[in-house]
C-alpha cells in the first residue's frame, strides 16, 4: 500500500531519473563527487514530494527548513538546514554543492547519532535487525521520557473524489530508567508500572496534585515529572 501511494505522489521524475543515473553509474553520495565532507554528506537524494492535493505534510512541524546540528560518531556539524520527516522517518538536509546547487538528501544513519532541531535533542536507536527509530529527549537527572513520533497516510473518499491526508501526529511515549533501561510508558498504567508500589502511589499524587493529565502532557510537564521523580 504505501508503495502505491509513493507511486501516486511522486511530482518530480527529474529526481527519479537522477537517482536512476546514478544507479547505474555506481555513484553514491559518500564518493564525494559533490565536493564536501564525506560523512555529512553520505546519503540518498530525498525525494518524496506529494501532490498538492495531500492535506498535511509528513514532517514533525512544517515544511520549511530550520537550522540545526548533527552528530555523527561524536562530530558536531552545525549550522545546517534541516527537516524530519516522521511519516518515512528520515532526517532530511537542504544544503548547495559547490557548484552552488540546491539539493536536498536523506542523511544516512550509518553515521548519525543524534541530532537538534526546534530546540530539541533527538537520538537515533540502532536495533540488531539494521532498524533504527528516532527519538526525542527528555532529559533531568536519572530519567529521560523518550519521545517516537508517527504520522500515517490516509485515504478518504467521497462520491466522485479520492483525497490521500497526512494524519495528526502520534506520540509513543518511552521512559528510561537508572539502569538505562527503555520501557513503554504509552499510558498512565504502563508509566506506574515502572515503579514499585509506594512510588507508584507517590507519582499518583503528584499527577492529581499538580492537575497534570499524563496522556496530555506538554514538554513542561513531563519536565516536571521527571524533577520530581528525582527527589523519590
Amino acid at each position: 500500500m504505501k508503495r502505491l501511494q509513493r507511486k501516486y505522489l511522486v511530482k518530480n521524475y527529474k529526481w527519479t531519473v537522477l537517482i536512476l543515473l546514478l544507479f547505474v553509474s555506481g555513484i553514491s553520495m559518500g564518493q564525494n563527487h559533490l565536493g564536501l565532507d564525506d560523512k555529512l554528506y553520505n546519503g540518498r537524494y530525498y525525494t518524496y514530494f506529494v501532490s498538492p492535493d495531500v492535506s498535511g505534510n509528513q514532517f514533525l512541524k512544517t515544511k520549511n527548513y530550520e537550522e540545526g546540528s548533527v552528530f555523527l560518531q561524536g562530530h558536531e556539524y552545525s549550522n545546517l538546514q534541516l527537516n524530519y520527516d516522521v511519516y518515512n522517518q528520515e532526517v532530511v538536509m537542504k544544503f548547495k554543492t559547490t557548484e552552488g546547487v540546491k539539493r536536498l538528501i536523506s542523511l544516512s544513519f550509518a553515521y548519525l547519532d543524534s541530532f537538534r532541531l526546534y530546540n530539541g535533542l533527538f537520538w537515533v536507536k540502532h536495533y540488531a535487525n539494521n532498524d533504527v527509530k528516532i527519538f526525542k529527549v527528555l532529559h533531568e537527572g536519572d530519567f529521560s521520557f523518550n519521545i517516537h513520533y508517527t504520522k500515517n497516510l490516509e485515504l478518504e473518499s467521497a462520491i466522485g473524489d479520492v483525497n490521500y491526508y497526512f494524519t495528526k501526529l502520534r506520540k509513543h511515549i518511552f521512559f528510561r530508567t537508572r539502569q538505562g533501561a527503555l520501557i513503554n510508558a504509552q499510558t498512565k498504567r504502563k508509566f506506574l508500572k515502572i515503579f514499585n508500589k509506594k512510588q507508584a502511589g507517590q507519582i499518583r499524587h503528584f499527577l492529581r496534585l499538580q492537575k497534570i493529565k499524563y496522556s496530555k502532557m506538554n514538554e513542561a510537564e513531563y519536565t516536571s515529572l521527571l524533577h520530581y521523580l528525582n527527589q523519590i
